[in-house]
């Protein structure tokens, strides 16, 4: 009798054992977050790319860049253009300082600026013109044009004005660089330094 007890009351501890077993083992874990590769957004002002601070847009043409002078301040400059430029470069030496800014607009026009102690000293443009032009430039007009001559009288050999390309003043010394186009891609540069012809190119002529 005993012994059935006892047999009796170890089946109902391994039911009760087994069961509570069952439920420890069944038990599911909540599922963990899935990682993924996908990169976050930042809103880092440093994500964005900007061609102008104000916004405005660029008014890139020789009209406006004829009209930009030396001695200019960087506000007269940007009036004239329309937007802010993109600042390229800028040091001090002593109680001198300089920037330098560009304006880039389609198909490669470019015009670049350089300030010393808040004044124009330096401008220079590409690409606000066709590759090919009116001037009617020739060999012999241009073996006619000598080192020494004013701009002036360079533009009585050819017979119009120069597209300027490059002007610059510092210390009394001022260059200018302008290029004649003709037909054919054909042309003419010239260098001047205080208005005395340095140098001269020619390329496609005839």
């Amino acid at each position: 009798m005993k012994k059935s007890l006892s047999l009796v009351i170890a089946m109902l501890l391994f039911v009760v054992l087994g069961c509570s077993l069952g439920k420890m083992f069944n038990k599911k874990d909540d599922a963990p977050t899935p990682v993924t590769d996908k990169p976050t957004t930042s809103s880092s002002p440093t994500d964005t790319t900007t061609t102008s601070n104000s916004g405005g847009k660029a008014n890139l043409s020789m009209d406006s860049f004829n009209k930009i002078r030396l001695g200019m301040s960087y506000d007269e400059v940007k009036g004239i253009i329309g937007s802010d430029g993109n600042e390229t470069a800028s040091s001090k030496v002593g109680n001198n300082t300089s920037k330098s800014y560009k304006w880039q607009g389609e198909k490669f026009a470019r015009v670049s600026v350089r300030f010393r102690n808040g004044k124009l000293v330096y401008r220079s443009q590409s690409g606000l013109t066709t590759g090919e032009g009116s001037a009617d430039i020739n060999q012999a007009k241009f073996n006619k044009i000598n080192t020494g001559m004013s701009y002036a009288e360079v533009k009585g050999v050819i017979g119009s004005d120069g597209e300027m390309t490059s002007e610059s003043e510092i210390f009394n010394t001022k260059l200018a660089s302008y290029r004649w186009k003709g037909k054919k891609f054909s042309n003419i540069r010239a260098s001047f330094k205080n208005d005395k012809l340095t140098n001269k190119y020619q390329s496609g002529l005839k």
